[in-house]
């Protein structure tokens, strides 16, 4: 299945450089969830109105990402193609980023001050994993956050 993904991928993108990440890392979850701070991560490109939109123009995808208070107003939010002010009214904003579900969850121990989103479209991830993640695994660490919770999109 692997191959099939290079050969397809390298039909559109000949130059694409794979990573593998042998043994992946891991690190076993000690905290009860009842105890844990939880922050979350989206790859649905949500940023508020006050945030640059994600850039949909580079070839390379846009890396960054964009941080989300936890007492935000997800009313607010935008997914990343939309550059104008329309913002998520008709659609549950909870399935990209389930923040007002986690704020009346009693199932986590507190809610992290700083969640985060990233553009679901990267194509070359290496200014993600060199730069971009470990600019906010530092942040959580200082945040102490326990535990995250990825709303993949």
């Amino acid at each position: 299945m692997l191959d099939d993904l290079r050969q397809r991928t390298r039909a559109h993108l000949p130059t694409f450089d794979f990573t593998v990440v042998d043994p992946v890392p891991f690190t076993p979850f000690t905290t009860p969830l009842r105890e844990a701070r939880v922050a979350l991560i989206s790859t649905a490109g949500l940023h508020l109105p006050d945030q640059p939109p994600f850039d949909r123009q580079s070839h390379a995808g846009d890396s960054s990402y964009r941080a989300i208070p936890h007492d935000a107003d997800v009313t607010k939010l935008r997914p990343w193609w939309d550059t104008e002010s329309t913002q998520l009214q008709s659609q549950d904003v909870n399935c990209a980023l389930p923040l007002e579900l986690l704020r009346e969850s009693d199932a986590i121990g507190s809610l992290a001050p700083t969640h985060y989103s990233f553009s679901g479209s990267i194509p070359d991830p290496r200014p993600l994993v060199e730069t971009y993640v470990p600019e906010v695994a530092d942040a959580m660490q200082r945040e102490a956050v326990d535990a995250v919770l990825v709303a993949p999109s």
